[in-house]
Order: structure tokens, then sequence, then C-alpha cells
């Protein structure tokens, strides 16, 4: 029996086996609400094609994840190199590309089939990227399903498949709800008759609920899909509903062996459940039609019972790991605590906890030592310590610095109650750390000096080395480079001593960052740094190093000359998963194209991340591009975001994010025609730059209130293009400024240079930069002077686009409308993937669509294509 309203996704999915075969490897995308019939259009498609190898691999909603489950799946049915390597302790690199070799089979095509990566741990997303990039060759047709209505704001999932969506072999298809006349048909074929429009409304036309609606006894409607399927099974035997409710605990994968240990001599019982279709074979184990049903049968079991049959699965999985098997602790781990088992979960979920971070899977591995410390009552204090710093830990890896922060209060109070000294420093440096992320200044530079005084005086130690790294990043950071190198230098002997290179990377960056805040030397302390970190696998270090050293290059101008370390350090933040400097080089990345004038990617950047659950340093970070180009363009939200920043450069008290804040707001208060407010607000950022003695912040703060009205000397050092407005030369200062590639900060410096000829061609600028509002204040200048026809408004055929779109823009979108790919983009444009990249980030962000399907709806009702 065929499936219903589904023939359009078969035949897209025989198409993409059919280029994956010729060599075109293909990884598609199967989008759709738990039940909407993702595993069945998968199942049909095999069905109906004998051709390839099939390989399974499913994700496990049921427990905290094993990491990278689905590839061992896949190795333990493939054998041979690949099942070796997974259960060895290689590392991560070794295990993805011999699972890519594995998959690349020349005889004949390979497809691999991953089901509900909503639930999948970072370590399989990680594994799931790395062959999305590798596949364009291969002979190999990767299809992944995912619960599309499950993935928040802060999802990792959701920016996976962003990434994932922009990859050439990638293809996308997301599958709707049954119509009212698709539920009366199915109800016609299971001979039972319904008034369809009722049961559409009931169940959305979510097929799976649709069908347990219509299996359920003769009038009996539940108003829950939970109702259909107990009523379903209710009429089970009960040697059925017995095996049936071990399998549910057991979990989505489940073993014959299992059962038949955990429900007795379960035999007949699973044959009654694979006739009646509640449980189906897989290979060989077994798994219930759809997780919402396994979860139904295991809520449904009495707690007692339910309680005695976790500690069943748990005795029969350690007594195989016992004869040889290799022990899943994640899974472990789980039984035991649905147990009660506290000694089980003790010994299960630390391990589980490591490995998940050994292989970047932080989230899974933050839940095993959360899990560990719920039922760590009976440890000693040592041991208790160490699970929860491992927690704080992961938790900051993860972005979580509200939690981060608190399990480091609390591994600090053991810490204290044990009387180490060494163990004190250390839990306050990273206690320290959490703070500074998340913008608390003053307690930040509280809890780094008790680290210092807690070993002054003591033998060197690892943890004397720190305590003096960290802090003098600190004085680094609150501009007090003197300090900072003294501090560093004296971390930096005893990293020497001690043999610590990430101390030695750590403080190279520092001494180079507080160089390079005085003068232009320092590059080669940073790059220094970088390399010593990349070379001995200290990642937090390599990530702290790629964010200074490129965020410096930002700041002096030399973004084009940098943007290798842009790439190369996305890249290793993200194999690393080291998501906070990831975030970071994001935000400097927006920084960095606004001040190219490449605005429309800086917004689509911004807002596709300010929108993350992100510390509040990286917010801030993002804030204030996002806001300067906000009221650029005139946006309504532009003062909010900027108000926002400031009060987290505020709390955070360092000079340069105060005095970056306060700059924004200034340009903000000029725009809108407000400059004495510009001044009163600036004075105190001007102090605060001639205190810190910085030059580069130092002369943007001038500049800005040079503009607005107020006498300001300029200052020995200032950078060119500073020191030459200050003095007069406004004209020169353009120069420097094109010269350096930042077209916004020539408009502005022509606009200071006050002739109709330097507004002119100020207003030009920003006019094809789309900045409204400064063009708004140029055109005042220009009727000031007594100019005539005065260009006004947007160019025409932006203005004629409701949304502002560029014609650039405007025939991206029409080819998103046609369902192009971008690589099929690129080909019709003549222009790379890459720019094809950032035009469709921009007509997104322009036009309000959250996906380019609602893209193409939008562009059908804007006339730019005609509605199908």
């Amino acid at each position: 029996m065929g499936l219903l309203e589904r023939d359009s996704f078969l035949h897209a999915l025989r198409r993409y086996r059919e280029e994956a075969a010729a060599g075109n490897g293909r990884f598609v995308l199967v989008a759709g609400e738990a039940g909407i019939g993702k595993t069945s259009l998968l199942e049909e498609f095999q069905r109906e094609d004998t051709v390839p190898r099939w390989l399974r691999g499913a994700c496990d909603g049921s427990f905290t994840p094993r990491p990278l489950g689905p590839l061992f799946d896949i190795a333990d049915a493939l054998g041979g190199d690949l099942q070796l390597r997974s259960v060895e302790d290689g590392s991560r690199q070794d295990l993805f590309s011999a699972s890519l070799r594995a998959l690349d089979d020349p005889k004949r095509p390979t497809v691999v089939i991953v089901e509900d990566i909503h639930w999948a741990d970072e370590a399989t997303l990680d594994w799931l990227r790395y062959l999305s990039r590798r596949l364009s060759s291969a002979r190999t047709m990767i299809v992944v399903t995912y619960r599309d209505d499950e993935i928040g704001e802060d999802h990792p999932l959701r920016l996976v498949v962003g990434e994932l969506a922009t990859q050439r072999v990638t293809r996308r298809i997301g599958l709707p709800p049954l119509t009212e006349e698709g539920v009366r048909e199915l109800a016609e074929r299971a001979g039972v008759v319904v008034d369809a429009r009722h049961v559409r409304d009931l169940t959305g036309g979510n097929p799976f609920y649709v069908a347990e609606v219509l299996a359920a006894p003769d009038g009996d409607v539940p108003p829950t899909v939970v109702d259909a399927v107990l009523a379903r099974i209710a009429r089970l035997p009960d040697d059925a509903r017995q095996a049936l409710e071990a399998a549910a605990v057991i979990g989505a994968r489940i073993e014959p062996w299992l059962v038949d240990v955990v429900a007795g001599d379960a035999r007949t019982g699973i044959d009654t459940c694979l006739a009646s279709g509640a449980l189906l074979p897989e290979g060989g184990t077994f798994r219930l039609r759809h997780e919402l049903t396994r979860r139904a049968v295991e809520e449904a079991i009495p707690a007692r019972r339910r309680t005695k049959l976790h500690a069943a699965v748990l005795q029969s999985l350690e007594a195989a790991s016992i004869r040889g098997g290799e022990p899943n602790h994640a899974r472990l781990a789980h039984h035991a605590e649905m147990a009660a088992d506290t000694d089980a979960v003790r010994r299960h979920a630390p391990p589980a906890a490591k490995r998940a971070a050994e292989l970047g899977s932080h989230r899974e591995a933050a839940a095993q030592y959360a899990r560990a410390l719920r039922s760590a009552a009976g440890l000693d204090v040592e041991s208790r310590a160490i699970l929860t710093e491992g927690l704080a830990l992961e938790l900051s890896l993860i972005d979580h610095w509200e939690e981060s922060t608190d399990a480091w209060r609390s591994a600090l109070d053991l810490r204290r109650s044990l009387g180490n000294a060494e163990a004190i420093a250390a839990d306050l440096r990273w206690l320290s750390r959490s703070l500074w992320w998340l913008c608390r200044g003053a307690e930040n530079q509280a809890v780094a000096e008790q680290a210092v005084a807690v070993v002054a005086g003591r033998q060197p130690s690892p943890a004397m080395a720190w305590a003096y790294a960290h802090l003098g990043a600190d004085r680094e950071l609150r501009s007090m480079p003197e300090e900072a190198i003294e501090l560093s230098r004296r971390a930096l002997a005893l990293g020497e001593d001690l043999g610590l290179d990430e101390v030695v990377a750590y403080t190279l960056n520092t001494i180079g960052c507080a160089r390079l805040s005085r003068s232009d030397e320092g590059w080669d302390d940073l790059e220094r740094s970088l390399l010593i970190a990349k070379a001995t696998g200290a990642g937090d270090m390599a990530g702290r190093g790629f964010a200074n050293l490129y965020q410096f290059a930002i700041d002096r101008y030399r973004m084009r000359e940098f943007e290798w370390c842009f790439d190369e350090g996305i890249r290793y933040c993200e194999e690393h998963e080291i998501g906070m400097y990831a975030m970071f080089l994001m935000a400097s990345r927006a920084q960095a194209l606004t001040k190219l004038g490449r605005w429309d990617e800086a917004v689509a950047l911004g807002r596709s991340r300010v929108a993350e659950v992100v510390s509040p340093i990286n917010r801030m970070h993002l804030l204030i591009p996002m806001g300067a180009i906000g009221a650029r363009l005139g946006l309504a939200d532009a003062e909010v975001s900027l108000a926002e920043a400031s009060r987290l450069a505020e709390a955070l008290n360092e000079p340069r994010w105060i005095i970056a804040a306060s700059v924004a707001r200034i340009e903000t208060r000029w725009l809108a025609g407000r400059p004495s407010e510009a001044i009163k607000d600036g004075e105190r950022a001007l102090a605060l730059a001639v205190e810190a003695g910085e030059a580069w912040p130092r002369g943007e703060v001038s500049v800005w209130l040079s503009r607005c009205g107020m006498a300001v000397e300029p200052a020995p050092g200032l950078p060119e293009p500073f020191a030459r407005e200050l003095e007069g030369d406004a004209r020169g200062a353009a120069e420097a400024w094109f010269k350096l590639d930042a077209p916004y900060e020539r408009a502005m410096s022509l606009v200071a240079a006050g002739d109709e000829e330097s507004l002119r061609t100020a207003l030009e600028i920003v006019i094809d930069l789309g900045a409204e509002a400064s063009a708004a204040a140029i055109r005042r200048s220009l009727r000031e002077l007594g100019a005539r026809s005065v260009p006004r408004g947007m160019r025409a055929t932006t203005r004629a686009n409701p949304h502002g779109l560029t014609p650039r823009e405007t025939e991206v979108l029409s080819l998103l409308a046609e369902g192009l790919p971008n690589a099929e983009i690129s080909s019709r444009l003549f222009i790379s993937e890459r720019t094809v990249e950032h035009h469709v980030s921009s007509v997104l962000s322009k036009i309000g669509a959250s996906s380019r399907t609602a893209a193409a709806r939008e562009a059908a009702r804007l006339g730019i294509v005609s509605p199908r």
C-alpha cells in the first residue's frame, strides 16, 4: 500500500540516489514534525530500491546519547577497519576519516540513513558536517531526518542545518501534513468512517496521529496521541504487552536477547508485537514504530515496575560488558539513574562524561556530569569537587556561563573545605574567567586577585603560573599594559620552568596584546602564541589566539591581510568544539564586514547569531556593529541595541569596550541632529581613552566629538586618518581611509571637509551603502550650504522594491523561488557560491524570511515570480 501525498518526495529521493550513484554524492535533509512520516518515507524508498548498499544509524532520545552512536551502529553493521577503530581509543579525526572511506564503496552506491538527528550529540553533528564537506565525488547518499519543530533558537542543530544547507551536495525535503483529502483516503483504506475534517483538525494532519486515531476502537477518538497509542496496545495479549514494555524501557535500539532477559521468555510476545506492527525489525534488532509510541508505553508503566525493568536492563548490560563487550557508559548511566541505583550511576556517568568530552560532545558531557552529581551524596569531598569542576568546565564550553559560574562556586566551596591551596587557586581562576564572560568586571577582577593571593609566597606550581597569567590578562584588558607585561613575564618564566606549554601560549598572547595596545609591535608574540597552542593541542589557547589576533587586525583596519585568521580560526574552533571563541570570531567578523562596507553580510551574520544563547561578552560584541549599522540605516531599534551594549560594557568596566559602545552612540546622536547630547556622552569616553593611552580608540572618539562641534586637539601618535582630520586635513583623512578600504569612514571624513564637492561624494558613498540616516544628515549639510539639486532618497532600483532589495538581490530571490540551491544560482548568475551565500543571507534578512521556502512565498507576493 503506497504512501499518501508523498510521491513527489519519493521521486526526489530517487533522483538524488541516481546522482549519487553517478559519483555526485548527496546529503539529504528530511525535516518534519514527529509522526509526519519521515521514517515511513525512507522505508518505502528502501523497499523499492535494492541496488544500493543500505546502512542505518539512529540517534536515541531515551537517554543521554552515547557520542557518535549512529557512526558506531554503522561500524557494527560494516565490520572491518571501521569497527576496529570504533572500539579503540583513537582520535576522532581518524574515526571520521575511516567512516568516509568505508561509506564510499567503488562496487556499488551506498545509502546511509541517520534518523532523528535532533537528538544527536555534538560529536555526531560534527561527523555529519565532516561527511557533507567531502561527499562531492563519492558514490554515497546520506539521508538524515530531524524534527524541525523541536529545534529552538538555542538548539545546536539549528546552526548545523544552516551550515549543511550551504553545501553543494545538500538537498532538502520538508514533509507537510496530510490534507483533508489525504485523511479521508487513509480512513477509507482502514475501513473506518470518520469526519475527515474533524480528524484533520484534531491531529493537524500528522499521519502518525491520524493513523493512531483511526486504529483506536470504533467510535473512540482519543483526545491525545498517548490515548491512541495505549488504546491500541491494550488489545495485545499479556505476554505481548510485557515484551513491549520491556522493549520501551530498553530504548530505541532493542536487542532480542535483552528483551528475553528483562521480560522472561518473550519470544511469543515479540512475535505478536511484530505481527501487530507494534515492533518493527531493524537488522538484528527491533524498534518501536515511533519514539512517541515508545515514550507513551514507558510512561504508562507503573513507577515501581518501571524502576525494576530499568534495573534488569542495567544488570544485563553490565553483565554483557563484563563478558567482553564494550560498555556503553552513557546508556548504562541512563538505566542506572532510572533504576535509582546510585552506585551504578557513579560507575558509569563519570566515564560517560569523560568520553563525551573527548569526542567534543560537550552538552552530553555536561548532562552526564550533572547526572553523576545527582547521585553524589555519598561520595567523598574530593570526588564531588572533581565532578563539579567537570560540570563547570563543560557548561562553559557550551556558553552556559551563569550555570558554569554557579558550578565553579560550588567546586570552590568544596576545595576550601579540603584546604588545598593549589586547587583553590585553580578554581578561583576558572571562576574569574566565567565572571568575565558574564561582563561582571568588578567581581572578575577581585577573584583574579584572590587567586594570586592564595599562591603568593608558595613553591612554584602550575596553579601559581596560571594565577599570574590570568591576572596579567585582566590587567591587559583594563588597559594597564606595563603591569600586564610584568605579570605575564613572571607567569611565562614559571610556565617555561615547569614545562607548561599552555601557560607559555597564554602569556605570549597577553604580552602581544599589551604591546600592540601602545604601538605596532606585538604581532610576532601573538603569532608565536598561536603556533605553540596549535602545535601542543591546546585548543582553548588556540581559540584565544585566533580571536585576539583577528580582533587587533580589525582594530588596525588590516582585515584583508588577516582574512586567513578568521577562516582558519573558525574551522579550528568548530573542529575542536570551542564554541565561545567561535562566537567571538563571528562577532569580530561582523565588525570587519561593517568596516569594509559589506553591511548586508554583517547584518545577516549578526541577526543569525545574536538570537542564539551567547555569553554577554559575545552579545555585546555583536550588538555594537549591529547597532552602528542600524543607526546608519535608520532602523528604529538601533539605539536600543546600543543602549544594551553600553550597559554591558559599563558592567565589564574595560576601557576599550566602553569607548567602542560610546563611539557608536555618539554617531547615532550626530545622525539624529543632536550633537550636544553626543558631546555630553562622549566626554567620559574621551577621558577614558586619554587615560588608557591607546591611539586607535582615542583617535576614533576624538574625531567623532570633533564632528559634533567639540574642540579636540590632535594628540601625538594618532593614526594617520584621525590625525589628518583633527589637524584640518579632512580630505587627506578621506584618502587615508580609502587606502584602508573603509568606505563609510572615508565618507564621514569627506563630510567633515564640509565643501559641496566632498559632501556630494560622501552622499554617493552612503547611498550606495544603503545608509539612509547618514544620507539624510549629509543632505542637511548640503542644504545649509545652499546646494541645489540635492539627490533625494535611495537609488530608484532599490527604492522601487518594498524591501530595499538591490537588483542583484532581486535576481537571487527569483532563483530562490524556483527552488534552486546555491550551486545552481552561482552557475546561473556567474558568481561564486560564497557570494551567493552572502546574497541569500542578505535577502532573507531584508524580507524577514526564516527560510528559503518563506522567501519563495514572499517573492510570489511581491510579483517577482508567479505563485505556484
